[in-house]
C-alpha cells in the first residue's frame, strides 16, 4: 500500500517534531530536514508526495530550494510554513506554485487541512501508514 510521504523542512526543532507527529497521526509518512542540505539528501533518497518548508533556513532560502526542486518536480505540492510573510516572499511563493502559505505560528490543523484538501482536489488520498 502506498503511503503519502511528506517532506517537512524547518530549522525549528520543536515545530518540526510537532508537525511530524501531527501529520503521522492522520496517516502521512513524514521525513524531516532541518536545512536545505538535509532536504536535498532526503529528496535524493526518497520519493515525496508533498513538501512543507520554511523560508529562512540556516544554509539557504527555502524558496530558492523550492525553485531548485521545481526543475525536476514541477508539480510537487508545496506549502510554505514561515514567519517571513513579506509581499515579496508571498509573490515568489505564488510564482513557484505554492499550494498554501501558512504564517507562523499556525494551528497544526491548518497544515493538515491544507494537505488533505490538496489530495482531495487531485483525487489522491493520503493512505494510512502501517
Amino acid at each position: 500500500m502506498n503511503v503519502t510521504r511528506v517532506l517537512v523542512v524547518d530549522d525549528e526543532v520543536t515545530l518540526l517534531k510537532n508537525v511530524a507527529r501531527s501529520l503521522r497521526a492522520v496517516g502521512f509518512e513524514v521525513i524531516t530536514a532541518p536545512d536545505c542540505a538535509d532536504a536535498r539528501e532526503a529528496l535524493s533518497r526518497s520519493h515525496v508526495d508533498a513538501l512543507c518548508l520554511d523560508i529562512n533556513l540556516p544554509d539557504g532560502d527555502g524558496l530558492d530550494l523550492l525553485a531548485e526542486i521545481r526543475r525536476t518536480a514541477p508539480d510537487l505540492p508545496a506549502i510554505v510554513i514561515s514567519g517571513a510573510t513579506s509581499p515579496e516572499n508571498r509573490a515568489r511563493a505564488a510564482r513557484l506554485g505554492v499550494h498554501k502559505f501558512l504564517r507562523k505560528p499556525f494551528p497544526l490543523g491548518d497544515l493538515k487541512t491544507a494537505l488533505a484538501n490538496f489530495f482531495d482536489e487531485t483525487g489522491h488520498k493520503a493512505k494510512p501508514a502501517g
